[in-house]
This record gives structure tokens, C-alpha cells and sequence, in this order.
């Protein structure tokens, strides 16, 4: 287990035992295709950790380099279900690409 410590803006900063279950960013830079942001000059970080109790925190990070506009913003709440990260985090690329990385399966099924 690791000690983490994660910045998050309007509430005390969280602190934890765990692991890092997956790590994913997109680009600022539009040349880079696939991996953009779809917004030049602004990407996005998405984290998912497991604490060592169980719980599952999520933590969106947006980072800018737009002068006037603030650097970097973090969200990071807590769940303990894998339904509530997905509903977090939604399904935007991104996302998909942290629950593929993370091992979970937010697809929908039907018969």
C-alpha cells in the first residue's frame, strides 16, 4: 500500500492508504489526433484509486494554459461501488479509456 495525498479544491485535502487502480490524460495539442482534448490549450487527468478499506476515489483534474484562466482544477470524491465511479465519471473517451484501463466494465447489456 501507498500513502496518497490529493488536492481538492473547496474541501480539506484526502488523504489515504492504497493503490492506483489507472491513470489517463488527454492532449492540449490538436495535432496529436486521436488523444486530444478537443480543446487546444486544455486537457483533462482522470485517477482511480482503491483505498485500503475499499473505497474507490475518483479524481478529475482540468489543467488550462490559457492566460486568465486557472491553471489546473481537481475534483475527487469517494464511492464504494464501481456503478457510482462509472456514473461519476460518465462516458465520455476518456473515461472509457480509465475503466479499460482499471479493469471495469461499464458496457451495457442487454438480451
Amino acid at each position: 500500500m501507498k500513502q496518497f495525498e490529493l488536492v481538492r479544491d473547496g474541501a480539506p485535502d484526502l488523504k489515504f492508504s492504497g493503490e492506483r487502480l489507472a491513470s489517463v490524460r488527454n492532449s492540449p495539442d490538436r495535432s496529436r489526433g486521436e488523444g486530444w482534448s478537443g480543446s487546444t490549450g486544455r486537457w483533462t487527468k482522470l485517477c482511480l484509486y482503491r483505498t485500503a478499506g475499499g473505497m474507490l476515489v475518483c479524481r478529475r483534474t482540468q489543467y488550462s494554459a490559457w492566460q486568465g484562466e486557472r491553471a489546473r482544477q481537481d475534483e475527487v470524491v469517494m464511492f464504494d461501488s464501481t456503478a457510482s465511479v462509472i456514473k461519476w465519471f460518465g462516458y465520455s473517451d476518456l473515461a472509457k479509456e480509465l475503466y479499460q484501463s482499471a479493469k471495469i466494465d461499464a458496457s451495457e447489456t442487454i438480451e
